[in-house]
């Protein structure tokens, strides 16, 4: 008896789009029958191109969806469109297929180790989550954005994590982007433990380690295993000390066989790679347009974990510690953060509030963020975390 084929449609019409097609469309017992993409009426492919609109019409004749987009931030977008036209189940392509097929210029199949599904009738799916392991670092930025300069040395315990894990897989089917960081998360003794329990609860995120480099030569062997066995990823932040070693990180790396990158975004960096400035953009008073602030937010995107909650960036969660150093009035409503213990809202539900302005957004100004020099030690100031008068743009 011959089996019936199962009809794809491919997610991401682009070049990756049009790999898993070319590996696929002559398999034996699966009939690529479309690509879908937000863009279908640009693309021309060799089989129809559907926008999400024209997929509501014909959904009865497809059995998976193939997610196939090299960005993070694209898929949480298009997960969250075909939940809403009522899809339930998707197949996501790894970006790391195609990260290896442009490196090594070579054919790979479309395998399990590269590929796995998701059900998100019930569960939900975030892009990005960050999580401290712990407040202190060695490096002591001013102005960094978590706040780690005026911590009193917090170590966050290795079964508080595992609760908060716990509770995060319950609501969410995966976070397509997981960062595990500080202060620096190197300083942790158990840091090991971090990185098994995050890859255990999600099997197939991006676990990446936000780390300054600094420490990299005194990691004990039982923490490289763990990073070597449970895939994570280092994300290296090019501070000015961190240059000066490069080379022999990069070495040291490539000797143990750690997949790692060098940070990059928010134009603090020059052309060699290295942070040059931060960023700011908190004031002290809460008078500013949260919808407006959300909308040039550069940190919108960074939805950070603390204490069995989630908030849209790390600011709602952190305030505390400018309340307690600096003796300040930070106000943190439950509008500003999803409670992973709350059964009362639903998972898709946290997305959306966590993909929206805030009350606390209020306290970010209404414009493109303010930039300083990068340097470290010294007084930590309260100004040099929030904008003062006449510093807006």
């Amino acid at each position: 008896m011959t089996l019936k084929k199962k009809r794809i449609g491919i997610f991401g019409a682009g070049n990756f789009g049009q790999y898993v097609y070319d590996v696929m469309k002559h398999h034996s017992n699966k009939e690529i029958i479309c690509f879908l993409d937000n863009n279908a009426g640009n693309i021309l492919r060799e089989i129809p191109v559907w926008s999400v609109s024209e997929l509501k019409v014909h959904m009865l004749e497809i059995d998976q969806i193939w997610l196939a987009v090299k960005n993070f931030y694209q898929m949480g977008d298009i997960v969250l469109q075909l939940h809403d036209i009522g899809v339930k189940e998707i197949w996501i392509i790894k970006p790391d297929l195609w990260n290896k097929r442009m490196l090594e210029q070579s054919i790979f199949e479309i395998e399990n180790r590269y590929m796995y599904y998701l059900d998100i009738s019930k569960k939900a799916v975030i892009t990005k989550l960050e999580f401290d392991v712990c407040n202190v670092c060695n490096l002591n930025c001013r102005g960094c954005g978590h706040f780690a300069p005026i911590f009193k040395g917090e170590y966050v315990r290795v079964e508080d994590f595992q609760k908060q894990m716990d509770l995060l897989s319950r609501r969410f089917a995966n976070v397509f982007r997981f960062r595990l960081m500080g202060g620096e998360p190197f300083l942790h003794k158990e840091f090991d433990k971090f990185i098994k329990i995050a890859r255990e609860k999600l099997p197939y995120t991006h676990l990446e380690i936000v780390t300054n480099g600094l420490l990299l030569k005194n990691v004990p062997d039982y923490i490289w295993q763990a990073i070597i066995e449970n895939e994570a990823v280092l994300n290296i932040s090019l501070y000015p000390p961190t240059f000066r070693i490069k080379d022999e990180i990069v070495a040291m790396l490539g000797e143990k066989g750690i997949e790692y990158s060098f940070g990059s975004g928010l134009e603090q960096y020059n052309e060699d790679g290295i942070i040059e400035e931060f960023h700011k953009c908190f004031t002290e008073n809460k008078t500013h347009n949260p919808i407006i602030a959300f909308r040039h937010c550069m940190f919108k995107s960074c939805h950070y974990l603390r204490d069995g909650k989630i908030s849209k960036c790390s600011y709602p969660l952190l305030s505390y510690s400018i309340n307690d150093y600096y003796q300040k009035k930070y106000i943190v409503e439950e509008a500003d953060y999803v409670d992973l213990e709350d059964t009362k809202i639903l998972p898709w539900d946290m997305v959306r509030r966590l993909r929206a302005a805030t009350p606390f957004c209020a306290y970010c100004i209404e414009d493109a963020p303010v930039r300083f020099s990068w340097q470290t030690g010294g007084d930590y100031r309260f100004e040099d975390y929030i904008i003062e008068e006449g510093e807006e743009k």
